[in-house]
């Protein structure tokens, strides 16, 4: 039912589970914190509408045959990353390019693949504990000690801005001769 995806076959992960797809969206969500899907079809109609979204990963869902039948699959935005460089066409990226569309410091292939293979396999063993009922909810993290008084956030793309003009002096006269 849901096909083939431009980043490859390496990169789906398919299950067949007895639970309803909301089911299966209401565990990831209030258990694993995943963010709740619209049931959107980003690949077109039958190819799995969103369950739930995971750090650049998506739970899709088909429940039009007798059984619910889950994919994990990365996002679009990932997909075309990872069909550029499946086909050798990873070069029309840079690496400013990569940094920003993944954000963090994944400026170079090694480091995106890396990441998106450590988060890929981390949502698929999610969505396995999920559809198992063995899925857990986490402990809060112990609140900020004296070595780390920050919480680390997640980091975006605008994180990477720096405003250019907070550091022009100014002295408070005009700036022009008008």
């Amino acid at each position: 039912m849901f096909g083939i995806y431009p980043a490859g076959a390496q990169w789906v992960r398919q299950f067949t589970s007895s639970e309803a797809a909301l089911v299966i969206q209401e565990r990831l969500t209030q258990l694993a914190g995943l963010v709740a899907g619209a049931l959107t079809e980003p690949f077109g109609p039958q190819r799995g509408a969103v369950i739930a979204t995971h750090h650049g990963f998506l739970v899709m869902a088909d429940t039009s045959g007798p059984a619910t039948e889950i994919v994990v699959v990365p996002d679009v935005r990932l997909q075309h990353l990872l069909w550029s460089y499946n086909t050798g066409n990873a070069d029309q990226w840079s690496g400013r390019e990569l940094k920003v569309m993944m954000g963090g410091n994944l400026d170079n292939w090694d480091a995106l693949l890396i990441d998106a293979n450590r988060k890929f396999r981390w949502t698929v063993s999610l969505v396995e504990q999920a559809i198992a009922g063995t899925l857990k909810k986490e402990e809060p993290q112990a609140a900020a000690s004296v070595d780390n008084v920050v919480p680390e956030l997640d980091s975006y793309p605008d994180d990477l801005w720096e405003p250019v003009f907070d550091y022009v002096p100014f002295d408070g006269g005009q700036s022009c001769g008008l």
